[in-house]
């Protein structure tokens, strides 16, 4: 299968994958909502209009009873008015229950409730009638007939009240027993959607994770292997093959292409070897721009700087010029040639703990007949002292100037160079003014060509800032000048090479020092 084919599979399956994932939550959405219409479908009429029903009806017998054994004319009245306003209020909620009602049996039974309480209503109208007539009989025999025939209609209404409640309350209990049926059965639908959605969001990304590991497997790693295998043939080697794959793809034939380019070119190299002058296979190295010193034999020098890395740079620069170079350090020599690029010198370790096959002191008096013998048998000797503060810490500043009194004498004494890097903001400036007298301090590089306007002024503001304990950053100068920071790297750039200032790093800010 070839790339494109397999990229448009990718694509495909994940597309698939994403349009199921919606076509479930669609289908699944459809199912809730058909559940929630059976919840509403089954459980109307309400319970609560149901329930307004079955109360007006008591309310009117209670208010029946009530009259039938009231004979005063002001509360007989009354009576009447709220019997009335509740004939109102029943009507209207039998109209909102009928409404609403898509169950024909619970139409039906409305339709019997309402018929029972229509009695009802008729019975209570005879009531009033009589129980008025009652009240205005004049004979005895006549109240008292009357007033029995008021009992026997109340009897009567209160049962038509009660065939008119009982069906309303059969509606009611359907209704509660459906609408809880209903909810159970929408709620699992709920849980079921979510539980399904989950599964298939959990396949979605199983397989869209599948896809990313098969494509890379199938894509990106060969492509990186065989840019490991062009780095080494960049390099010179010609024996490097990268393994065929077996699958039929641009890649695999690629791979094919590479290997045949290689052998090709190890044969023609094999077959014609006058080529090889016109061919450089070294690695290339980025030319580093040489800044000398212009240093004095028979002279101690102090490197005043937060970094050593100039003291370095000056001993490899006079090392390459043929002097004999020693260094003295907490760092292992090994490690000082990586960093600071050092050619062959012989190297001292500052340390209580012997190591082997190293020279290793922290003596002083050691240290000066080692460094005394190393004068003497060479003609034209430099020495870097670095890590006079453990020096110091260890012994003292009186005993550590004392030493290195003792050593700029013998400098002078023979044709070699002292350098004595240190760091002003750690020293104490009493102890500093010491080392000043004693030492003298490094000059300025002799590659200092005039500078152009621009560098100049940069240069100066460097300073300027230095001068009151504040070293510029890129930023700085940037707003300074108004200048982008791509030309602010630039000009930086330059005066580093040239040897006037250094660049240090402070967390995320590149901060800027002058040189001498």
């Amino acid at each position: 299968m070839n790339i494109r084919r397999k990229f448009v599979l990718g694509l495909t399956l994940i597309t698939f994958f994403v349009i199921l994932n919606g076509v479930m939550g669609i289908v699944s959405t459809k199912i809730i909502n058909q559940n929630l219409n059976v919840v509403t479908r089954v459980s109307t009429p309400t319970i609560e209009t149901v329930n307004d029903l079955i109360i007006f009806v008591w309310q009117n017998t209670a208010i029946i009873q009530a009259f039938a054994g009231s004979e005063d004319p002001g509360e007989l009245a009354e009576l009447k008015g709220q019997f009335k306003n509740l004939n109102h209020e029943f009507e209207k909620a039998k109209t909102i229950a009928l409404n609403l009602a898509s169950d024909e049996d619970a139409r039906n039974k409305i339709g019997i409730a309402t018929e029972n309480y229509g009695k009802f209503k008729q019975g209570a109208e005879q009531i009033f009638a009589v129980h008025e007539k009652e009240l205005q009989a004049g004979a005895e025999d006549e109240r008292q007939q009357l007033k029995e025939e008021v009992e026997e209609l109340t009897k009567n209404a209160v049962k038509h009240a009660k065939d008119a409640v009982e069906p309303l309350n059969e509606v009611e209990i359907r209704a509660y027993i459906a609408n809880k049926v209903a909810s159970d059965q929408s709620h699992g639908a709920v849980q079921r959607t979510v539980l399904l959605l989950t599964f298939m969001i959990l396949i979605s990304v199983g397989c869209a994770l599948g896809i990313v590991v098969y494509l890379s497997q199938s894509i990106i790693h060969p492509i990186n292997r065989l840019a490991d295998a062009a780095t080494k043939v960049s390099e010179g080697n010609f024996e490097v093959k990268v393994a065929e794959r077996k699958e039929n793809d641009e890649l695999a034939n690629l791979v094919i292409i590479f290997n045949k380019m290689v052998e090709s070119l190890k044969n023609l190299l094999r077959e014609s070897p006058h080529l090889k002058q016109y061919v450089d296979l070294s690695p290339k190295k980025q030319a580093v721009r040489v800044v000398e010193y212009p240093l004095m034999p028979r002279t101690s020098y102090l490197v005043k700087d937060a970094s050593p890395k100039r003291a370095y740079s000056i001993i490899a620069n006079r090392i390459a010029k043929g002097s004999q170079g020693l260094c003295i350090s907490r760092e292992v020599g090994e490690n000082l040639r990586k960093v600071y690029g050092l050619p062959e010198m012989e190297f001292i370790l500052l340390s209580d703990v012997k190591v082997k096959d190293k020279v290793v002191t922290s003596n002083l008096q050691q240290l000066k007949k080692l460094v005394v013998d190393f004068m003497e048998k060479k003609d034209s000797a430099i020495i870097l002292l670095d890590r006079i503060d453990y020096l110091i810490s260890k012994y003292g500043f009186g005993n550590v100037l004392a030493f290195v009194t003792e050593m700029n004498d013998m400098v002078m004494m023979k044709n070699a160079i002292l350098l004595i890097p240190v760091d002003p903001s750690f020293m104490n400036p009493r102890n500093l003014s010491f080392l000043e007298k004693e030492l003298k301090e490094v000059p300025l590089p002799q590659t200092q060509e005039a500078l152009a306007p621009e560098l100049e002024k940069l240069l100066a503001f460097v300073k300027n800032r230095q001068v009151f304990g504040k070293l510029a950053s890129f930023k700085d100068i940037g707003k300074e000048f108004g200048i982008t920071a791509p030309t602010t790297l630039k000009r930086v750039k330059e005066l580093e090479e040239k040897g006037y200032i250094e660049v240090s790093k402070e967390g995320r800010n590149k901060l800027i020092k002058a040189i001498g």
